[in-house]
């Protein structure tokens, strides 16, 4: 049995992959389609993957335990912050840059709102006067907010005390919505960074614990966020408040998706440091996870741009929208991992000239 932190941690890009699947089934069969040019079947498939959103929630939680377990590894080197910065930079914005020229290209955006998504602005671009006019964007925005600023208390404060930050954080976002929805100010609610800490912070939570803990406690914490997550869901689905419309809804039930999803990766990390590995490594969503910067930027342009050629009058069968995901999907897919081997590649390999020592590979994401 190895160590729960190590430095190749496969089970990670398998989870990756589920997140990024979900999104894709989601923005290609539910949410890029009209409903009411459906034909009952077609509608049928995309209520199968309507809640396919919540990947990106999985992504948050991801992102939260690698990045603060990087972090946390390298807080005592003198090149700290410029090696951190640095790494991001490589693995952000030359994909980030040419996809923004793409959308410009396409008329799929415009100035004002790629300016914005190169800020690092595109989640508040309501408040800005600029539509969301590439919704993938958004969850982008976040996360450089969360790199923005986790660093620098990663590096002032110890272990425990990012540990206990990171759990305030996550008591705290609950009730941040849910006196913006007593307010009466429930835009942005799924979008803005103030509203979606919550799954960062328990993952910073679930890496500190899993550095500092024994494999004991961290068995048990997944346990228990596990079963918070199941109970707490299935409680506000029969109560009728799952709902963002609600109040409880609003604030607690995205809480109750950060805790399945911590709950799964703490399990996968358990399950791939045993000799049961093999349960959580399954090489074609490893292959997704691999791909899925390039493929989150461009899948949901690959559906827009095939319904640009393909015009289709009437209703849309269940066979037109499987087909239409087939092409347009795997369109995305084929461009990712060219992205990946033959554009991406050459940043990676400059991020892996500056990365720590004994830093975990799946940080190269």
């Amino acid at each position: 049995m190895s160590a729960l932190v190590r430095k190749r941690m496969p089970e990670l890009d398998t989870l990756r992959g589920v997140a990024i699947l979900l999104v894709v089934l989601y923005h290609g069969l539910f949410w890029s389609l009209q409903d009411d040019q459906l034909t009952p079947a077609a509608r049928q498939i995309g209520l199968l993957f309507r809640g396919g959103w919540c990947g990106v929630q999985l992504f948050f939680v991801l992102s939260g335990f690698l990045i603060t377990g990087i972090l946390a590894d390298s807080k005592g080197r003198s090149s700290y912050f410029r090696t951190f910065y640095l790494r991001r930079a490589l693995r952000i914005l030359p994909v980030l840059l040419l996809f923004i020229a793409i959308l410009l290209a396409t008329h799929v955006v415009t100035w004002k709102f790629a300016l914005l998504s190169i800020a690092f602005l595109a989640n508040v671009a309501q408040l800005l006067g600029v539509p969301l006019q590439y919704p993938p964007l958004w969850s982008l925005a976040v996360e450089e907010h969360f790199y923005a600023l986790w660093p620098a208390t990663v590096r002032w404060m110890s272990l425990r005390g990012v540990a206990i930050t990171s759990l305030a954080l996550f008591v705290i976002s609950p009730a941040i919505r849910a006196f913006a929805f007593a307010q009466g100010a429930t835009d942005g609610m799924a979008y803005y960074t103030w509203f979606t800490l919550d799954g960062l912070a328990l993952g910073g939570l679930m890496a500190i614990v899993a550095r500092i803990g024994s494999r004991k406690a961290f068995t048990i914490g997944a346990v228990a966020i596990l079963a918070i997550g199941f109970l707490g869901g299935a409680t506000l689905v029969m109560t009728h408040e799952w709902s963002r419309n609600t109040i409880i809804g609003a604030a607690f039930s995205p809480t109750m998706l950060y805790f399945l999803f911590g709950g799964t990766i703490a399990a996968s990390l358990l399950i791939g440091s045993s000799s049961r590995s093999a349960l959580v490594n399954i090489r074609w969503l490893q292959f997704l996870g691999d791909i899925s910067y390039g493929l989150y930027l461009i899948h949901l342009l690959c559906f827009w741009l095939y319904d640009r050629v393909v015009t289709k009058q009437g209703t849309l069968t269940a066979a037109f929208v499987l087909a239409r995901f087939a092409i347009a999907g795997g369109a995305a897919i084929i461009l990712a991992t060219l992205s990946r081997r033959y554009f991406e590649s050459r940043f990676l390999r400059m991020k892996e000239r500056i990365t720590p020592p004994g830093a975990p590979s799946s940080l190269l994401y």
